[in-house]
């Protein structure tokens, strides 16, 4: 998400610069979209754009990329999220994630639709042999993480945070070995904090082929979660890795001294 917090703060800096205050967060997050894909030549999504500039303080929040409608969503406070950084430089524009995003798109078309959100997996179940493997693993990911973001809201809610972190590790797995977007770090790094009894549950996070995994982790468990993956990380592939303790904050504004 660096870019899109780049872009989204270099859009606030120039919309306060002019005196414009006609535009929504929305617009912003639009608008630093808009740097990647007409300049960056990334064709991303709208999630980290979203995030950066409509962010909820204290609340995570749910996401609709096609309304652009967010709902929040409260997060236990016996938790924490922790951001744990594999070290493993990525960079999207030269990754398999354009890919990824014409396999997708691919299998919607062969599924009659205009975007997997609106596929059902009996629907590409159904489609199997004429998806073939890789467009039918992509879209079964689409689909079941589009389900289990339905059911990691309604975990938060009734605060089941073991079936929240069992969701975590479930996707983990999807993006492994049906979006194929992980890497070995990631797995390293979020199978270890997955054996960690103070952590429900962990996943890689992003674009993939690098960069960061989440945890949710018990609040009073959070410096020896630190210091259990801090020494596993390094045996295991000799990399020191850093870890960030988040708590959700509100999305970008502009501060004037």
């Amino acid at each position: 998400s660096s870019s899109a917090a780049i872009g989204v703060a270099f859009i606030e800096a120039a919309l306060a610069l002019l005196g414009d205050n006609s535009h929504t967060q929305s617009d912003k997050a639009l608008m630093a979209v808009d740097i990647e894909h007409k300049f960056m030549h990334m064709p991303c999504g709208v999630l980290d754009q979203m995030a950066c500039a409509n962010g909820v303080d204290g609340k995570a929040i749910l996401l609709d990329c096609r309304s652009l409608e967010i709902s929040p969503v409260s997060l236990p406070a016996t938790t924490n999220v922790v951001v744990m950084n594999t070290m493993v430089h990525r960079q999207l524009t030269g990754s398999g994630y354009a890919d990824r995003r014409h396999e997708s798109e691919s299998a919607a078309e062969i599924l009659g639709i205009p975007a997997l959100r609106d596929a059902t997996l009996e629907m590409v179940n159904a489609k199997a042999e004429e998806l073939g493997d890789i467009r039918f693993r992509r879209a079964r990911h689409v689909v079941t993480e589009d389900q289990r973001t339905l059911d990691m809201v309604a975990a938060l809610e009734k605060n089941d945070l073991q079936a929240a972190g069992e969701l975590l590790n479930q996707s983990h797995v999807s993006l492994r070995d049906d979006y194929e977007v992980s890497c070995k770090e990631l797995d390293i790094m979020s199978e270890l904090a997955q054996s960690f009894s103070g952590c429900y549950g962990a996943r890689m996070m992003g674009g993939g082929f690098g960069g960061c995994a989440v945890a949710l982790v018990q609040a009073g468990a959070v410096n020896d979660f630190v210091a259990f993956m801090d020494q596993g990380y390094q045996d295991k592939t000799g990399i020191e890795a850093e870890f960030y303790v988040c708590s959700p904050a509100a999305g970008s504004s502009v501060l004037k001294l």
